[in-house]
């Protein structure tokens, strides 16, 4: 083998291997860090009970969902009224103060379906 071959490709190994422990570190740091503390974790998040019967509209923080979130396998947060874990996380339109639910993966619709008003966030000019 050529000398500036094997150069080469032990230089991508070396980066390769470089690439794949900051990965690692950043997802055990990821997975085993402490819940944001303050603002973060005061934010009003909103949800739907898909279980049959119930339809229970609820609101949280986020530190309280992530606290719910904890040793939970279901992966959803437990609704108060019924105690399934068969919940939708849904946006508030501050328009007409009732919730909707999202369109696609997560998305938010162009409108609110209850009232008309344009969810449309500008963005900030540069």
């Amino acid at each position: 083998m050529k000398a500036w071959l094997r150069a080469a490709s032990l230089a991508v190994a070396a980066l390769a291997t470089q690439g794949m422990a900051f990965a690692g570190a950043y997802a055990y740091k990821t997975l085993t860090s402490q819940p944001a503390t303050g603002e973060e974790t005061s934010e009003k998040r909103y949800f739907h009970c898909l279980e049959t019967g119930c339809g229970a509209d609820f609101d949280m923080t986020t530190g309280q969902m992530v606290a719910a979130l904890k040793g939970n396998t279901e992966g959803s947060v437990p609704c108060p009224k019924c105690g399934k874990a068969l919940t939708q996380e849904r946006y508030m339109c501050d328009g007409c103060n009732t919730t909707y639910e999202p369109v696609g993966h997560g998305g938010r619709p162009d409108k609110c379906p209850h009232c008309g008003k344009s969810l449309i966030v500008a963005r900030p000019k540069r």
